[in-house]
């Protein structure tokens, strides 16, 4: 499963893009929970056509894992209603 934070109100009228990883660790993260269940940091790009709360996200991304796989992929999901945890 492919996991994408954005730190960041979900409120995009146009096309916008993310890069991972942030050097500034202000914009999110990017992972890559595997099969054992173990948790990968990715590289890449996301990119969302828009975005507006309470509606479905649609947009692709393009990411490398640690290990040299790429991962590209078109999706569509729904806003999480998890809270980031800061410390």
């Amino acid at each position: 499963v492919v996991d994408v934070s954005i730190w960041q109100a979900p409120n995009l009228s146009r096309k916008a893009s993310f890069s991972f990883p942030d050097a500034t660790q202000q914009v999110g993260a990017a992972g890559l929970e595997t099969h054992a269940g173990a948790y990968e940091t990715l590289a890449g790009t996301v990119t969302f056509r828009s975005a507006e709360a309470g509606k479905p996200v649609e947009g692709s991304f393009d990411f490398i894992t640690p290990s040299g796989e790429k991962i590209h992929r078109a999706f569509r999901a729904t806003w999480g209603t998890e809270r980031p945890l800061c410390g």
